[in-house]
């Protein structure tokens, strides 16, 4: 968008504009005194002017939009923080299908706007309260099973090599 003109450039045009001086004189004449102008600006000047006298309103600005209305509004973002916070959070599409925006918007506005960090999302075994239980309820038994000496007739594989091929020879451990 070009500058706008000072108020003493504006009156220097119309006074000589009355002076029935045309707009590239009014150019050359501004332009000796180290003022640029170009002669469009003059003539926008000149018919700004004229419309004042006439009495005819200025026309209200076009403001028009600058392109397709933003996706990533503060809204957007408040529902999917509130998504992504929280225990086993949904996944992007999930969140995508629910808020009817694609999946890549709200990529961006994990990365970008609530600086997180997107990582994928496997399916895996969802485990209960009791299932939970269940699988830490033999530990007791096998610790009152392994007590007094009987310890030392278990036999533990931690990063040992177990080869079976030969059973009725030595077994090889490693």
């Amino acid at each position: 968008m070009p500058r706008k003109l000072s108020l003493e450039v504006r009156h220097s045009i119309s006074t000589l504009h009355t002076l029935k001086y045309s707009a590239t004189v009014i150019v050359n004449a501004l332009s000796l005194r180290n003022i640029a102008v170009s002669k469009s600006g003059v003539n926008k000047v000149t018919r700004e002017n004229a419309a004042e006298e006439a009495g005819r309103p200025k026309p209200p600005s076009k403001a028009t939009n600058s392109g397709k209305a933003k996706v990533r509004t503060a809204a957007l973002v408040k529902k999917v923080k509130k998504a992504t916070t929280g225990p086993n959070p949904p996944t992007q599409s999930q969140i995508a299908l629910e808020l009817g925006v694609s999946q890549a918007t709200i990529q961006r506005v994990i990365s970008e706007e609530l600086e997180g960090k997107v990582r994928k999302k496997y399916r895996v075994h969802g485990l209960s309260d009791a299932m939970i239980q269940q699988r830490l309820a033999p530990g007791p038994r096998f610790l009152n099973w392994i007590s007094g000496r009987k310890w030392e007739n278990v036999l533990t594989i931690d990063e040992a090599w177990v080869y079976l091929t030969n059973c009725k020879g030595r077994r090889r451990i490693y």
